[in-house]
């Protein structure tokens, strides 16, 4: 499965290399016409000397599209990491989301299909789907800043000393979510939740996805990215931090 998943993604990578997103929620909702936003980020780093070869690769795809009061969006990313010719990283995410709006109100529901697998983070398989509430404070196109809750419902398979540990969960699941544009030039935006398992105050996810770009023009920018998973299930994190480009389309 998490061969089909990495294939599916590299074909996608090389379909859309020539676009860019622009996130969904940060544009003016659609109302009479459907419009699309399609896009690839690419970073990494590198380091070797004498004694050093670290490698790190993270590329983010994503695609949406919208019409009247509601939205649908993909997401699929992929981080490759190699220290002194050892595996670190080889972590692949797809998600798979829908907001419905409400006519002049900034209260809108979501729903969410979500799977992970990270081989720094021990987790063989992850599956979440649910849905929640959220509250626009800021809405523009260059400008935003989002709270939202729910619930989701979650199904694992973990690799805990040496020992594969299956299992399921409900979680309240918390995001706060914001972009900051200065000058049409430079943007601050994140995507940051905390995941909190119901039956289990020790079990919890906390997520967090920084980027500052450098916009070179209306489709080019200069990025460096930040990404921080705990898990605390299996007692690891990892901490990303790279540099590339992001190339925008929409349409």
């Amino acid at each position: 499965m998490e061969k089909l998943f990495i294939l599916l993604f590299f074909i996608a990578f090389q379909a859309i290399f020539n676009f860019s997103y622009c996130q969904l929620s940060d544009t003016v909702r659609v109302r009479d016409s459907i419009r699309y936003h399609l896009a690839i980020a690419t970073t990494g780093s590198l380091n070797q000397s004498v004694n050093t070869n670290n490698y790190l690769m993270n590329n983010t795809v994503k695609f949406g599209a919208a019409r009247r009061l509601f939205s649908a969006n993909f997401l699929g990313s992929y981080v490759y990491g190699l220290s002194n010719h050892a595996l670190t990283n080889n972590d692949v995410l797809i998600s798979v989301d829908g907001n419905i709006y409400q006519q002049h109100s900034k209260f809108f529901y979501w729903i969410l299909l979500n799977y992970t697998s990270s081989y720094s983070l021990k987790i063989k398989g992850l599956f979440q789907s649910g849905a929640g509430v959220a509250y626009d404070f800021i809405k523009t196109k260059d400008n935003r800043f989002n709270l939202s809750d729910g619930i989701l419902y979650e199904k694992d398979n973990l690799y805990i000393d040496t020992v594969y540990d299956i299992y399921s969960t409900f979680r309240n699941s918390f995001r706060l979510a914001f972009k900051w544009t200065v000058m049409n030039r430079l943007v601050f935006e994140g995507s940051n939740f905390i995941q909190n398992s119901l039956s289990n105050s020790d079990d919890y996810i906390i997520r967090s996805n920084l980027a500052l770009l450098f916009n070179l023009n209306k489709w080019l920018s200069l990025t460096s990215t930040f990404v921080f998973n705990r898990f605390n299930r299996t007692h690891v994190q990892n901490l990303l931090l790279t540099y590339g480009l992001r190339i925008e389309k929409d349409f």
